[in-house]
């Protein structure tokens, strides 16, 4: 293996010679070859195609001088320096200034490592010096998903190497948390590779079905407080289009039951958003409910249709987006039943049925991940009286509107109806990271309705 052949920036009368003979000369100060002198020459080094390829609106090129600054010695090493100016007399300044520099041993320099930062802000924390400690538990698993979008940099040694969080408790738009990605970068510029790993990195994507309306619309608003980009499905388009304004959502009309739509679904999530961390199958109906002698079976089937079905088909196009996550697959998927799974109503079976029947899917689904070695988690919430839209217009056309409250209100031994901030809140702890070891659950929240009896 042949050594370089050092460098000697010392060239006398350099600039008395004509530049084919500079050119010798400094090949051979610098032993290059005959393949770099025509290099250095510069005929044909840019080609129209490849300048087409550098910049945008390509019409032709446009040639400057190139020179070479002597004499410059940085940390015991001699350098000969090529210098691309219009300008008279710099490059002889430089070599001049070099070269007095050189009596005294020459430029000592040093670098600091290639560090750019990447910043993502988050808004609406309620508690942001908790929000910092979270992101901090889990620094080593964005890092990695972070460097997941570069396998060139991190091969050569780049890449995220550290994350700070930072608190600001007063700001005019409220308490911010700010992340910082230190990322190295190498020889790159580097604004597009941290660029992409913040926007990988920024708040989670959820899909929340049927969520133009009731819990499924406090859902929304409350991951969106939260900082996630939503994607949500139901059938009413005039009220999912005030809900977008409200949060920046993204809505999708489709019906849950129809394995064709969640196919658009997933294909906009794939395309748009990269990756789905979090789903809550919302969605439910009782329409034309009944007991089991009075309930038609259309009625039977429309039910069971977006109640067990919807909940199947949601939870099966979430594990496949889940599996294919950059970094490797993760998410939580939540499924909405009922305290009626346990406490079933004799003219509501319909409704009933499916709500247990969920409760086992959960559970399944659970294990098929944990067998899977797969770390998507599975749970399922079971909500008493919630006072919805719904139960809210039950109630004003009652015939005695105050006993219908009383009613609703009676069926919790704490004496009120939940609402639906309440079960928005515990369906964003089960898709945070808090919740990262509970899988298989079943989460009442209902007021105690289903806990037991008082005694006489």
């Amino acid at each position: 293996m042949t050594q370089p052949v050092p460098v000697n920036a010392r060239i006398a009368g350099l600039r008395d010679l004509e530049p084919a003979g500079r050119l010798d000369a400094v090949c051979v100060a610098a032993g290059l070859d005959q393949s770099d002198r025509a290099l250095l020459a510069g005929e044909g080094a840019l080609p129209l195609a490849t300048a087409n390829g550098m910049i945008e609106n390509v019409v032709g090129k446009f040639e400057m001088p190139m020179g070479v600054a002597t004499n410059f010695c940085v940390n015991g090493k001699d350098y000969l320096i090529p210098m691309v100016v219009e300008e008279p007399s710099v490059v002889a300044a430089a070599s001049y200034m070099a070269r007095i520099a050189r009596a005294g041993g020459g430029f000592h320099a040093s670098a600091d490592d290639p560090v750019m930062r990447a910043q993502v802000q988050v808004l609406g924390v309620s508690d942001p010096a908790a929000a910092r400690l979270r992101i901090l538990e889990h620094r080593n698993d964005l890092m990695a998903l972070a460097n997941s979008k570069d396998k060139v940099l991190t091969g050569l040694g780049g890449g995220c190497k550290d994350i700070e969080v930072h608190v600001f408790d007063d700001t005019p738009v409220g308490p911010m948390v700010v992340l910082h990605l230190i990322v190295d970068v190498r020889d790159a510029m580097g604004a597009n590779t941290v660029n992409t790993m913040a926007e990988l990195l920024a708040p989670k994507v959820e899909t929340i079905t049927g969520g133009t309306s009731g819990i499924g619309r406090a859902t929304v608003q409350r991951l969106a407080r939260d900082g996630a980009q939503l994607v949500f499905t139901g059938s009413k388009e005039d009220a999912a289009a005030t809900l977008c304004a409200e949060t920046g959502a993204r809505f999708v009309k489709a019906r849950v039951q129809e394995e064709a739509d969640w196919a658009r679904v997933a294909d906009l999530i794939a395309t748009e958003f990269g990756r789905l961390d979090i789903v809550f199958a919302n969605a439910g109906t009782e329409s034309n409910d009944g007991s089991v002698e009075s309930i038609s079976m259309d009625g039977w089937d429309g039910i069971i249709g977006v109640n067990q079905t919807g909940v199947m088909l949601t939870a099966r196009t979430a594990l496949g987006l889940m599996r294919a996550n950059p970094g490797g697959p993760c998410g939580s998927i939540i499924i909405n039943s009922s305290m009626s799974a346990h406490k079933v109503m004799g003219n509501y079976m319909a409704y009933s049925v499916p709500k247990a029947a969920v409760l086992a899917m959960a559970k399944s689904i659970a294990i098929h991940c944990a067998t899977e070695k797969l770390p998507i988690r599975c749970n399922a919430i079971l909500p008493g009286v919630v006072e919805t839209e719904m139960i809210s217009a039950i109630i004003a056309k009652s015939p005695s509107p105050d006993a219908a409250r009383a009613a609703y209100e009676g069926m919790s031994p704490l004496g009120r109806m939940g609402r639906v901030e309440e079960i928005a809140a515990l369906v964003a702890f089960l898709g945070s990271d808090e919740a990262a070891f509970i899988s298989g659950g079943e989460y009442a929240i209902d007021g105690a309705s289903t806990a037991g009896m008082t005694g006489v």
